[in-house]
């Protein structure tokens, strides 16, 4: 039987991120057994279009929290063939929408005005099993296993689906009708990274 993960770097590695430029500013959890942040930038091929400054760098980009359920979280035992795992994505603002025009690192007024005249993403919670044997994750709306960076991915799709008409109505109907508590983060943008709580 394999070992449960007991840091943030093992759990990295099985999402398959370790070596990745699109998923950066890696932040392991000093609270939790094993769960850790990164960041990714919306794509320039969707509707939603971040503030950015002048050298084109956005204000807005996409926040992941990554939790995995260890026993001595959760007081008690699990099987290593179906631990949970549990992934939040959010919009996330580094200026905390205090803009100051003086500054070189602030967003342009124009592309603010752009921004906020599109449609913005949804904040979304999905929860997996992950079998240490298989090195496989289910994801727990679908049954669908997902292996590696491939689960973040298809996640981040979804994420940013959410400001398409059609795509992000079956989305929201999706986060309306989960039994979860994180429902109401659907039109926020969150302004500091913070661990959420895990439900259930």
């Amino acid at each position: 039987m394999k070992d449960y993960l007991t840091n943030a770097e093992e759990l990295r590695s099985i999402l398959g991120i370790r070596d990745s430029t699109e998923y950066f500013d890696f932040k392991a959890y000093t609270d939790s057994e094993v769960g850790f942040s990164v960041k990714r930038v919306y794509p320039d091929n969707i509707s939603y279009k971040p503030p950015k400054n002048n050298d084109g760098r956005p204000d807005i980009v996409a926040l992941l929290h990554v939790y995995y359920s260890h026993p001595s979280e959760i007081n008690h035992e699990i099987s290593t063939n179906a631990v949970p795992i549990q992934i939040d994505i959010m919009p996330y603002s580094y200026c905390n929408h205090s803009y100051d025009f003086s500054n070189p690192e602030c967003p342009t007024r124009e592309s603010i005005d752009i921004s906020n005249r599109t449609r913005k993403p949804i904040a979304l919670r999905e929860k997996y099993l992950y079998n240490h044997e298989s090195n496989m994750l289910i994801r727990s709306y679908d049954g669908k296993k997902l292996r590696g960076r491939k689960v973040l991915d298809d996640l981040f799709q979804e994420h940013c689906d959410t400001v398409h008409f059609f795509k992000g109505m079956i989305m929201r109907l999706r986060v309306f009708t989960q039994e979860t508590d994180f429902s109401f983060l659907s039109a926020s943008i969150w302004t500091e990274p913070l661990r959420l709580h895990r439900s259930g």
